[in-house]
């Protein structure tokens, strides 16, 4: 997101160009904040991460059990 219209319509309203552009970068700054991870968004992540990887581990560990009983079946 560009601050340039948003500096347009702070001159527009008579503020000087120096707190017109500060002003913009301000507003830019904290849209920009907004999209940052939270706290409990991170360990909601990391929860749904480890319940798939507990779930690929059992899965090869079953495959890995069905292996050894077909290879010992054959001896």
């Amino acid at each position: 997101m560009s601050s340039i219209p948003l500096y347009k319509a702070f001159i527009e309203v008579g503020a000087s160009e120096e707190s017109a552009s500060k002003a913009a970068e301000d507003v830019i700054q904290v849209s920009q904040l907004e999209k940052l991870a939270t706290k409990a968004d991170l360990k909601s992540e990391i929860a749904s991460l480890e319940a798939r990887l507990i779930k690929w581990m059992v899965s090869l560990q079953l495959a890995t059990l069905v292996m050894i009983a077909t290879f010992i079946k054959f001896l």
